[in-house]
């Protein structure tokens, strides 16, 4: 055995100890070496006590009582290799993972880091001595997510997913647009949206919603109507719509006259602001004329065939009977004016 790796053993503790404590033991039963021949002389001290020299070992261990993990060589109890703690009370396996930080989204295996499911990358465990005087995130800086070498990162499962016409990767799942059906892996179509949408008549649909045609009015769903020519037309003060277009509400000629009643006519007037001619005020005939219905027009009262024999020429007509009566001029039951009593 190398007198170095002797020496670097004293005062080493129990981990180097039970090393070359292997080491001696395996040089013995293999034949590499003797203890006590010529350059194999051990000479460690091990909790204060020197091993023999001559290669003796006691004739039993059994009085070392060992604990667990722990095994006697010449005599001193030492853990196994593997494990830590006192030899004489128990030794307990040395955690691999113990003083082991790993970055987000990973954890301690077997003394490295590994990854979470879900999530990729090559975690490192991180050194302790180095933490906050790396560089932070800047606003310049585009690329920067906050993440450090020792993070893992999560997968992207849509990352080789590859979706049909019309149809996007969702968690790693192929599904139709919005408004588009069929099979997302190959290709999707547009969903009609008049489909199953009855419009009533004169009616049809568009986009999902149904419209009363040209020209025509009403609720779509139930029926429309044809649509009047003045709904949407609006006119000024004194025109009205006729046939989609704007006309004066009371057409007339300059001039022209009209009946309003027996005794009174009406003339036409304008044109006003509009161009528009118009009815004025009724006016009066004179108290000899009445208005005629075929000439629109007062024209002189001429007596029909019973005035012949008397001289009652309109309706309100006064004569003196005496210097305290007279006379009125009426329409009698033969529709003709005759004189009534005297008054």
């Amino acid at each position: 055995m190398n007198p170095a790796m002797i020496k670097r053993a004293r005062g080493g503790g129990p981990l180097a100890w039970s090393a070359l404590l292997a080491l001696a033991v395996s040089a013995a039963l293999t034949g590499c070496g003797q203890l006590g021949e010529p350059g194999g002389l051990i000479e460690v001290q091990e909790g204060g006590q020197a091993l023999p020299a001559d290669g003796d070992l006691p004739a039993s261990c059994d009085a070392a009582g060992c604990g667990a993990g722990a095994s006697c060589f010449s005599g001193s109890c030492a853990c196994d290799p593997g494990f830590q703690g006192d030899p004489l009370i128990g030794c307990e396996p040395i955690d691999p993972c113990a003083g082991v930080v790993c970055g987000l989204h990973a954890y301690c295996k077997a003394g490295g880091c590994v990854c979470e499911d879900g999530f990729e990358g090559d975690p490192q465990p991180v050194d302790l001595s180095s933490l906050g005087s790396g560089p932070a995130c800047s606003d310049s800086e585009e690329d920067c997510d906050g993440t450090s070498p020792e993070d893992c990162t999560p997968i992207d499962p849509c990352f080789e997913v590859r979706c049909g016409a019309n149809a996007s990767c969702v968690e790693g799942t192929c599904l139709c647009d919005a408004g588009f059906e069929g099979n997302a892996l190959l290709d999707c179509t547009r969903i009609d949206p008049c489909a199953e949408i009855e419009c009533g008549v004169n009616a049809s649909c568009l986009e999902g919603e149904c419209h009363c045609a040209a020209a025509f009015e009403g609720n779509p769903y139930l029926g429309c109507d044809p649509m009047s020519p003045c709904t949407n037309v609006v006119c000024d003060p004194g025109q009205v719509c006729a046939e989609g277009a704007c006309i004066c509400e009371d057409p007339c000629q300059a001039e022209q006259t009209a009946c309003a009643d027996d005794r009174s006519q009406l003339r036409c007037e304008g044109p006003d602001d509009n161009g528009c001619f118009g009815w004025g005020a009724a006016t009066a005939c004179q108290a000899d004329m009445v208005c005629d219905a075929d000439e629109r027009r007062c024209v002189p009262n001429t007596p029909p065939e019973c005035f012949a024999t008397n001289e009652c020429l309109y309706e309100g007509q006064i004569i003196c009977a005496s210097s305290t009566k007279y006379r009125a001029c009426t329409y009698g039951y033969d529709g003709c004016l005759e004189w009534d009593c005297s008054t």
